[in-house]
């Protein structure tokens, strides 16, 4: 059993199972998501098992831990109002706004070779060690990252040394390098720079794999995209990549995430007008990096309904 957590703008947060998805095909318009209230959208989603923490990361670079199972929502998600996390988070600091959540799996904490990669907007990274920083929480949580003035999160992911990260910017630039070219550092650094942007491009994913990954990539006006991880040469951190999206006018990447081809994913893909798709990997065949994909979900243009957001059940990162 998998849960799936949606988080808003105004930090309230709704939990269903993901069998409450009923599962359509690539292209659908989509079910109505969780119930936010009037002027609330949400902004992130993720999948975990019972066992797995919560991690919630914050626009001040702090993060707090949950365990999965100990979060206890309404489970008539459709009716009831979504919860405020304050609910979850008893002791959240003031001036704190979670902005991401992140699943992580227990086991992490024991592996000497695990960290937790985090990138700014503005494409700047850094690692931090799960077992000598982040095996331990307190109820007022942890700095993880410290960001400079106009910069904010990006995202994050778990990872080792041997794997690729990969940072996909809202261009549709990709650019990978190896994990082991970061140097891991304390809690309240501010990290590297990861990729250059253009104009006013701005990072929207941070992935970590091993060969053998597909990377998916989503636009905000709906249309999807598998490409061979090969396809893209690796490099030195700190330049500009290589297309991975042929876009539209108006049009941009979204979010993007890594697939194991050889194992039957499906993916949930969220809009900004609280909606959820469900379909699987597989119906999207592989293709070159200067393709523009097909439609994954039938967005609204007349209400501005835009994809924001993109989960699967099953993670694929190799420590996994």
């Amino acid at each position: 059993m998998a849960f799936i957590f949606v988080l808003s703008a105004k930090s309230h947060i709704s939990q269903f199972s993901f069998d409450n998805i009923t599962l359509h095909h690539r292209g659908g318009k989509g079910m109505k998501g969780p119930k936010f209230e009037e002027g609330d959208l949400p902004i992130s989603i993720v999948s975990a098992r019972p066992q797995d923490y919560v991690l919630f990361l914050t626009d001040t670079g702090r993060a707090y831990r949950v365990q999965a199972n100990d979060i206890h929502l309404p489970e008539n998600w459709k009716t009831t109002k979504a919860r405020h996390v304050n609910q979850i988070l008893k002791d959240l600091q003031p001036g704190d706004r979670i902005v991401d959540m992140l699943a992580m799996k227990p086991g992490l904490v024991n592996k000497d070779d695990a960290y937790l990669f985090i990138a700014t907007k503005k494409g700047l990274i850094k690692k931090v060690s799960v077992q000598n920083e982040l095996s331990k929480f307190t109820r007022s949580g942890k700095r993880v990252i410290s960001f400079r003035e106009g910069d904010g999160y990006g995202g994050a992911c778990f990872g080792k040394d041997h794997n690729f990260v990969c940072l996909v910017t809202s261009d549709g630039q990709l650019v990978r390098f190896n994990a082991s070219s970061i140097r891991a550092s304390g809690r309240s650094s501010e990290g590297v720079l990861g990729v250059k942007l253009r104009d006013s491009a701005k990072l929207v994913s941070i992935l970590v794999g091993s060969d053998g990954n597909n990377v998916f990539l989503v636009s905000s006006m709906g249309l999807g995209k598998q490409v061979d991880m090969n396809r893209f040469r690796a490099s030195k951190r700190g330049n500009y990549g290589m297309r991975s999206f042929w876009l539209r006018d108006g049009d941009k990447v979204a979010c993007a995430s890594l697939v194991n081809p050889s194992k039957s994913l499906d993916l949930l893909l969220l809009t900004n007008r609280n909606k959820l798709n469900r379909f699987k990997v597989d119906e999207f065949r592989v293709s070159g990096r200067g393709s523009m994909g097909i439609k994954a979900f039938s967005v609204n243009k007349e209400e501005s309904e835009e994809v924001i957001d993109c989960c699967y059940v099953s993670i694929v990162n190799t420590y996994y």
